[in-house]
């Protein structure tokens, strides 16, 4: 048991090594052998016992609390990585809320910056080799820990998947919503069309695309995601759907860009 543990924890470690781990998710092969290794060790009565423990701290939305030492968790907050009592790691939510997650105010706006430091703190933290020695319980937290956490800064630093998000939390499925945009935005739409058709034509004159990028992209996203940000703050939701169709569609414009020359 002890070798073959070993092997599987070497599996992830060895995502770090490689440099793999920060940018991107354990290998779900990882993940759900470690997992499986993890619960078939234990007996049916503890297992049991984990089940119970999870589903009471998870599942009980009006006190949501620690599952080793059963600490409820700060009053006002879902998503909590470690607990504030025993410090032990949690198990990451489902549907936990990723401006709680990262430690940020629930705004479109958001310093790209600050964002990309609060990541690299959560992932520092969450280090597999800080939890080689520890049980299973707290390392198999610390990976669903770490998928939440890049999966969440993924959402966040683009400003089409968050706009999508942040109507998600208002209650709207994006792609049910956006039915209705192309009626009253086809002059927008026309020239997303004109400007990718510019830029499949363009793909070896880096000049133009540089001017496209700067003419056009950056423009744009500055002016969208300005009403994008005024309509959440207000809970328009029609123009905050609206707006984040519109960077679906400029996000199509930097893809291409992206393809050609480098755009950060």
């Amino acid at each position: 048991h002890a070798r073959e543990h070993h092997r599987l924890v070497s599996i992830v470690g060895s995502q770090v090594r490689c440099g793999t781990w920060s940018s991107h998710q354990p290998t779900a092969s990882a993940v759900q052998a470690l997992h499986m290794f993890a619960w078939h060790r234990r007996t049916p009565s503890v297992q049991r016992s984990v089940q119970l423990s999870t589903r009471a701290s998870m599942h009980n939305n009006s006190v949501p609390s620690c599952w080793s030492c059963g600490e409820a968790f700060t009053e006002g907050v879902d998503v909590q990585i470690f607990c504030g009592k025993c410090s032990i790691i949690q198990p990451a939510l489902k549907d936990g809320n990723l401006f709680e997650l990262f430690g940020i105010e629930q705004h479109f706006d958001l310093e790209s910056a600050d964002l990309e430091k609060r990541y690299k703190k959560l992932m520092a933290q969450l280090h597999p080799d800080r939890f080689m020695m520890t049980s299973d319980e707290e390392r198999l937290n610390s990976l669903s820990q770490s998928s939440a956490v890049n999966d969440g800064y993924t959402t966040l630093k683009s400003p089409h998947a968050r706009a999508v998000y942040m109507l998600k939390l208002l209650g709207v499925d994006f792609e049910s919503a956006k039915s209705d945009f192309g009626g009253n935005n086809m002059e927008f739409m026309m020239e997303v069309m004109e400007t990718s058709t510019d830029i499949e034509e363009s793909r070896t004159n880096q000049l133009k695309l540089r001017a496209i990028h700067t003419t056009f992209y950056l423009p744009h996203l500055s002016e969208i995601s300005a009403a994008a940000s005024a309509a959440f703050v207000t809970g328009d939701v029609q123009a905050a759907t609206d707006a984040t169709a519109k960077l679906q569609y400029l996000k199509r414009i930097g893809d291409l860009l992206g393809d050609s020359i480098d755009v950060q």
